[in-house]
């Protein structure tokens, strides 16, 4: 697993608390964090490619596994975690969810 020490963010958040900003730092970059994960999930809708082709494995806020889990399963992905050595992170996996039940309903 990748070390992220030294990692800085791309864009500085500058209307959190701790810049003087009326938003808790946690929340927004939690909130922050779960827009780009739907948009990304929605660009690869718009891609159009197979979800085989499509490999998604990237790292994200442990905290925050259980409002991605939502998101990826509205866009239907089913989402695994492996936690990185640090306990904040945890690296999820998306693969297409199945829409066909392998045992359908038995007829009365």
């Amino acid at each position: 697993m990748p070390d992220f020490e030294g990692y800085e963010l791309v864009m500085p958040l500058v209307v959190v608390t701790s810049k003087g900003g009326p938003f808790d730092d946690n929340a927004y970059a939690a909130g922050w964090e779960a827009g780009a994960f739907m948009e990304t999930l929605r660009a690869l809708a718009r891609a159009g490619l197979p979800a085989s082709d499509i490999k998604l494995h990237m790292p994200v806020r442990a905290a925050n596994v259980p409002q991605l889990d939502l998101i990826a399963m509205d866009a239907g992905w089913a989402m695994q975690t492996d936690p990185a050595d640090d306990g904040f992170w945890v690296y999820v996996t998306l693969t297409e969810m199945s829409d066909a039940d392998p045992s359908p309903p038995a007829e009365g």
